[in-house]
């Protein structure tokens, strides 16, 4: 089977024959931009929601999806299930890209949103294939694909597979810095070294590692520190980007140009 006809193919199947192997495998005009936590909390999803708000502020054509088990962009973009009843698990029952809108929303600050699931207990409903399936029909729609990952051990890896660029989420704190071994190993197997790069999140956050070291052991491309705005905002399901930092998440859309054996994580300098 020619596997780059796995868009068409696979919208209306259940379970696709095979899973696309590499972001050329999917047919569509856009590029998809991947965010994972090597830790629950790490910051992945709030990071995703900024990205695509900085996209849109400056007139791109975006989409959000979220794909993560939490279903937090929810809460942070204020499309909570009664006021945005779609979710990602209605891609299910979507024959064909046009349809894409029965499983998200226009949001009023001009991102489309695919939301994750309402409910914890239903975040097993959201496969690898299902995932791969969402960022294929949105390819098809939007020129730029902001998607939150879930764990790259459970149905991340196939997401992982056809981003264009990924960013491994980390927080200064031992656990992140183990689990983040584990993420990039796995990564480094499937071949997507050479897409990821890596952020330290929340690096001032107090009882945290020291900064330099937390950077240093994981390559972070990217050091953010703790911004109380952002936690505000969230609390408030109105995220506000930071427009001190507005050139950095503008920056997470860039892609990487480089071999995809590269190694997971290799640091190419700080942003703050």
């Amino acid at each position: 089977m020619d596997i780059s006809m796995w868009a068409s193919l696979s919208a209306a199947a259940e379970e696709p024959p095979s899973i696309p192997l590499a972001p050329q495998d999917l047919v569509g005009k856009g590029k998809i931009i991947g965010f994972f936590s090597v830790a629950s909390g790490a910051g992945a999803t709030t990071l995703a929601c900024l990205t695509a708000l900085a996209a849109a502020e400056e007139g791109m054509d975006v989409a959000l999806a979220d794909l993560a088990p939490r279903g937090r962009a929810r809460t942070y973009l204020g499309l909570t299930s009664d006021v945005c009843p779609a979710s990602v698990l209605d891609v299910a029952a979507i024959s064909a890209p046009e349809e894409i809108g029965k499983a998200g929303v226009l949001h009023p600050r001009k991102i489309f949103v695919v939301p994750g699931v309402a409910r914890a207990l239903d975040a097993p409903q959201v496969t690898a294939a299902l995932a791969v399936k969402v960022l294929a029909l949105l390819k098809n729609s939007f020129n730029i694909v902001v998607a939150v990952l879930g764990p790259v051990h459970a149905n991340g890896w196939a997401a992982a597979l056809v981003c264009d660029a990924l960013w491994a989420v980390a927080r200064p704190a031992r656990l992140d810095l183990d689990f983040f071994t584990d993420d990039s190993d796995l990564l480094a197997r499937l071949g997507c070294s050479g897409r990821v790069r890596v952020v330290l999140n929340q690096s001032t956050l107090s009882g945290g590692l020291k900064e330099e070291e937390a950077a240093r052991a994981i390559g972070a491309t990217v050091v953010l520190p703790y911004i109380p705005s952002i936690q505000a905002g969230g609390n408030k399901r109105y995220l506000e980007l930071p427009r001190k930092f507005r050139r950095t998440f503008l920056n997470f859309l860039n892609v990487p140009e480089r071999p995809s054996d590269d190694g997971a994580g290799r640091r190419e300098g700080a942003a703050s």
